[in-house]
């Protein structure tokens, strides 16, 4: 809708007032009683109530916007009330009021649809003065000069009032089509700026997204600085540890220890076979919160051990339902499980198995894990190179067993936390039977095999005992026994000395049948001098060989002296 319409549109009250008065002023005025020809009124209340009606259907209903339809009912309403102006009895005041209603109804003929356009408006007023003009010629014919004069001048005043309204309206639209063009080239200004601000307000956002994006990477980036500079350090110190000991189970409790700190999982646990550093059992180590679990993989982690080495020579992870697979996991929240091979060379000698409650726990990678196997390895390969050394310094070269030079180092140490401790120990020297004829029957290889299954004999013996055997001379042998007495010590020197003899040396086809005598002796309940208890069993062990050989014989006073004679 143009601003002329809307303009006449805003007069609808102003109408109904003027028409409601106009229609008032003629029933006022008792037509049907004046001069007696008062019937003249009736044509125009009748006018006056159908283009009533016409205005408010063509004004308030949907035909409003039929434009050319308003604009000929205008003309046709100034047309007919100018005509029954002209007819009608002389009541000037009906004529004024009249001539009011025509002013307005003139003003909407002439601005409506017109968008306030000079060319349009002056048109429209030149076609509603024509019967204006028209109506006056009929007045001056039709009425008294006087009363001709007061209709023309009504005429007059309308056409007047008409024109200098609407000049008056020209001058204000056009003021406000200046201020409205002022005010809405502001606003495609600030609609443009608001544009340019919204655009910059994106791109502000945007950089800040970029920028908090940055951010977050930049302090994830941070973090995993932070957490590679912890596991550089915690495998630095790893080293420097597993460098500075041959204790192998200590290094295993310190990879276990630093894994738990560094990565804090729910579980660690190292498994290694039997016999990799002299560990004659398999070692088995694990660190959990779930008690429940470490019960059930010490009892399961050599089968998991042996089913895994023979199908993985790599890391592999399990996750969720596949962790539930495995029995020691139970009922326990363990949702991701990596299991690691220890490898020397392309032999896998052990695993170390990692779990956590996090299904993504592994997936920055395993250089951790496989960074500290790595010098777990070192440390194992150092052990065994150090204990081949050690022992090619300790132990005796035929037998394995320690020698002689090593026992007395050895035998004093032990001897020295004995007396600080106030315990006892037993001495057990042993030598093997006509061991001479041995070797001229059978020859010195053979006699060679006899010396080393006497050797590991002792040795098991020994060891199964808390105790230590050395080799003492070509075929003497000695066991010690730390914090046992007498009477515990000799039923294992017994047991030991009936499975020498039971055990036959099958050599070169032929079977050679063993014996050796003993002597054993006790500190401090019979020997309380620890420097005589090698001669004291000594003395005893010389007793009983030449006493019929093959027998136990038990230090005693009495036996010591006999043998210094």
């Amino acid at each position: 809708m143009d601003s002329s319409s809307q303009l006449i549109k805003s007069y609808g009250i102003f109408r109904k007032i003027v028409y409601v008065v106009l229609i008032a002023l003629v029933i006022g005025t008792q037509a049907l009683k004046y001069n007696g020809s008062g019937w003249g009124f009736i044509p125009l209340l009748v006018f006056m109530v159908l283009f009533g009606i016409t205005d408010s259907i063509l004004l308030f209903k949907k035909h409003f916007d039929n434009r050319g339809l308003f604009k000929m009912v205008k003309l046709v309403e100034i047309c007919a009330y100018h005509i029954l102006m002209a007819f009608m009895p002389e009541a000037y005041y009906v004529q004024a009021a009249l001539g009011i209603y025509l002013i307005h109804i003139t003003l909407e003929y002439i601005l409506y649809d017109s968008s306030l356009d000079h060319y349009t408006i002056v048109v429209h007023e030149i076609t509603a003065l024509l019967p204006a003009i028209i109506n006056v010629v009929i007045a001056l014919s039709n009425r008294t000069e006087g009363k001709a004069f007061v209709y023309i001048l009504i005429v007059f005043m309308e056409v007047v009032l008409v024109y200098m309204m609407v000049r008056w309206v020209e001058m204000v639209s056009g003021e406000y089509e200046r201020l409205n063009t002022d005010l809405n080239v502001k606003i495609d200004r600030i609609r443009t700026m608001n544009q340019r601000l919204e655009e910059y307000q994106n791109k502000v956002v945007h950089v800040n997204e970029q920028i908090n994006y940055q951010k977050i990477e930049l302090n994830r980036m941070m973090d995993d600085l932070e957490q590679l500079n912890v596991e550089s350090a915690s495998q630095i110190e790893l080293m420097k540890y597993m460098a500075s000991t041959f204790d192998v189970n200590k290094c295993i409790h310190m990879i276990l220890d630093s894994v738990m700190d560094v990565k804090q999982p729910k579980l660690v646990a190292v498994y290694v076979e039997e016999n990799i550093y002299r560990n004659k059992r398999a070692t088995f180590f694990c660190k959990t919160n779930y008690s429940a679990i470490e019960g059930r993989l010490k009892k399961d982690i050599a089968d998991v051990y042996n089913h895994f080495s023979k199908l993985y020579k790599t890391a592999v992870t399990f996750h969720e339902d596949d962790v539930k697979a495995f029995n020691f996991v139970g009922e326990a929240n363990i949702n991701s499980l990596a299991m690691f091979p220890i490898m020397d060379r392309d032999r896998c000698y052990g695993t170390m198995i990692v779990a956590s409650d996090d299904a993504n726990f592994f997936d920055k990678g395993y250089y951790y894990y496989e960074a500290s196997l790595i010098s777990f390895n070192v440390a194992v390969n150092s052990t065994k190179l150090y204990m081949q050394m050690e022992d090619m310094a300790r132990k005796d070269g035929l037998t394995g067993i320690y020698n002689r030079l090593y026992f007395n180092e050895l035998f004093a140490q032990t001897l020295e936390m004995m007396k600080e401790e106030k315990k006892s120990i037993c001495v057990a020297l042993f030598d093997i039977d006509k061991f001479k004829s041995v070797n001229d029957t059978y020859g010195h290889l053979a006699g060679d095999e006899v010396i080393k299954m006497v050797a590991r004999v002792a040795d098991r013996f020994a060891e199964e005992n808390g105790g230590f055997a050395s080799r003492y001379g070509g075929e003497e042998f000695l066991v010690i026994l730390p914090e046992y007495e007498i009477k515990t010590a000799q039923p294992i020197i017994e047991a030991m000395h009936e499975e020498i003899k039971k055990t036959v040396v099958h050599f070169d086809g032929q079977d050679i049948n063993v014996n050796v005598s003993i002597g054993l002796t006790e500190y401090p309940t019979i020997c309380n001098d620890t420097a005589l208890l090698v001669s004291r069993a000594d003395k005893a062990m010389y007793y009983g060989k030449k006493n019929g050989r093959g027998r136990l014989i038990i230090d005693t006073d009495e036996i010591y002296k006999m043998g210094l004679n």
